[in-house]
């Protein structure tokens, strides 16, 4: 119990839902929970002017026992299988003593459906082109979601003109706005069914014997429902507690990725932050009819498993210079689209002219707005189509660099460690706190029967009708770019294929 009050007795956490917690299934029956996650932020508060990631630390922090403590443990209800849970009540692998201690509130009390109204989209539009850049002839897969939720507890540790830059580049009009759209973000987005799967999670890393800003703890936990735990950071105990919590809220997609990560000895705080996505599709491709074929990749042609499908009804979409189809999962608020540049033109072409990040964020199909009484256009060319489609199995990763892009885009105070400020952390330090690097990991995997998809941020604190006759080919055959929606048609991830073997 001594190191529970070393870390400010833990989260605070109103009696209700302490309540809510210990009741069979953890929160109202209604609301449809899983533990499985495939995005991690680990934002660490590392000490020491001298080191590689240079925070100065109290020289008066005791050596307490490497063994983790779970405060807070924002798990999933017992009787919820998959991934992220083993059926015990608890994420697999963690520490004997993390046990669910409350569950957070994910959904307002009243039962009201939470209503996202940021700008998601303008963050995808702004920071693909500079992420985009990188991928070369490799493959790239980049979740502005994942990333967004990132930067939004990232924003929360920080004040003045570093969280300004921040909240600027989400697209937020302020800080209460911007918790709004993360909390609407992760309503919507939370879901688990027998037909697919869409999680977040978080957690808090604490280093025992440090003091910590009790309201910006609380605001992490409600906003973000992160766990919290407390060790000695730098241990192999407390490091692999961190993995072993990584590889059960993402279904062990990212263990090689995670396998790497680990606190630095100084490391004070760790914010971690989860993202999973697992769908099959509405209609599923027949093994029997897969081919090999060639694959034109960058590099040069490759071998590649064709899936096929001949006269699928659907909607064929034109831009300028790409064709475009979609993949319908069971939950039929999410698709993957599919963006085939045409002969001649690159998807280098289409992200520098910003066609590929309008057909992304715009809206496919037109409707109505009952409110204001007026017709909504969807894209303006686009036919009924039986579309004959052959589309490679690809098992596609990507590891990049944020730091460039970030800066690029305006968010330059939280890695200058003249100008940083980290205040709301409250801890105390010999000197400045500023962000080092900033990496994010992500790899989507599709087959005959789905797509499962997954990522990581890290961020290291230093200091329908018969279809007509017409049918049309769709071959990707060569360099592709694809999209997976969720409600809203708000990006989860959007990668490029250049190399379908990985």
């Amino acid at each position: 119990m001594n190191r529970y009050k070393k870390a400010n007795e833990g989260i605070h956490v109103p009696e209700e839902v302490k309540k809510r917690a210990a009741r069979p299934g953890g929160t109202r029956s209604n609301i449809r929970w899983m533990g499985a996650a495939a995005a991690v932020l680990v934002l660490a508060v590392i000490g020491g002017a001298a080191l590689r990631l240079g925070v100065g630390m109290p020289d008066d922090i005791p050596d307490e026992s490497a063994e983790p403590m779970a405060l807070i443990n924002n798990d999933v209800p017992e009787d919820i299988e998959g991934p992220g849970n083993t059926g015990r009540g608890r994420s697999a692998g963690l520490p004997p003593d993390a046990q669910p201690f409350a569950l957070s509130e994910a959904f307002p009390a009243d039962g009201s459906e939470a209503k996202f109204d940021g700008d998601l989209n303008g963050f995808l539009s702004r920071s693909a082109v500079q992420l985009f850049s990188q991928a070369g002839e490799d493959n790239l897969v980049y979740s502005p979601l994942n990333v967004y939720m990132a930067l939004a507890m990232l924003a929360e540790s920080a004040d003045g003109e570093s969280r300004q830059q921040v909240v600027d580049l989400l697209g937020a009009d302020s800080m209460e706005a911007l918790r709004e759209d993360a909390a609407a973000l992760w309503q919507t987005y939370y879901l688990e069914d027998e037909l697919g799967i869409s999680t977040m999670a978080g957690s808090l890393w604490l280093r025992d014997g440090v003091s910590y800003n009790q309201e910006t703890l609380d605001t992490l936990a409600e906003v973000y429902h992160a766990s919290a735990f407390s060790g000695k950071m730098g241990t192999e105990e407390y490091n692999q507690a961190l993995r072993s919590w990584i590889n059960a809220m993402t279904g062990g997609e990212l263990a090689r990725q995670a396998e790497g990560l680990s606190f630095d000895p100084d490391t004070v705080l760790g914010l971690v932050s989860t993202l999973y996505f697992k769908g099959s599709w509405s209609d599923p491709f027949d093994p029997g009819q897969n081919t090999q074929g060639v694959f034109h990749a960058p590099s040069g042609d490759v071998e590649a498993e064709y899936m096929n499908r001949e006269e699928v009804h659907g909607t064929y979409f034109r831009g300028e210079h790409f064709g475009a189809v979609s993949l319908g999962f069971q939950v039929w608020e999410y698709s993957m689209w599919l963006i085939l540049p045409d002969d001649g033109y690159t998807v280098d072409d289409l992200m520098a002219s910003g066609e590929a990040m309008e057909f992304i964020t715009a809206r496919k199909y037109e409707g109505y707005n009952v409110q204001a009484e007026e017709a909504i256009p969807g894209w303006p060319d686009q036919e009924d189509l039986r579309v004959n489609m052959s589309l490679p199995k690809f098992d596609v990763s990507s590891d990049l660099e944020l730091s460039d892009a970030l800066k690029a885009l305006g968010v330059t105070d939280v890695f200058d460690r003249d100008a940083s400020d980290f205040t709301p952390l409250g801890v105390e330090t010999d000197g400045p706190v500023y962000l080092s690097q900033a990496q994010h990991a992500a790899r989507v995997t599709i087959d005959e029967e789905g797509c499962t998809a997954a990522s990581y941020v890290d961020l290291m604190l230093v200091g329908e009708a018969p279809p007509p006759d017409e049918v049309v080919d769709f071959t990707l055959d060569r360099p592709f770019l694809f999209a997976i929606t969720g409600e809203g048609n708000l990006p989860l991830f959007v990668g490029v294929v250049n190399q379908p073997n990985g």
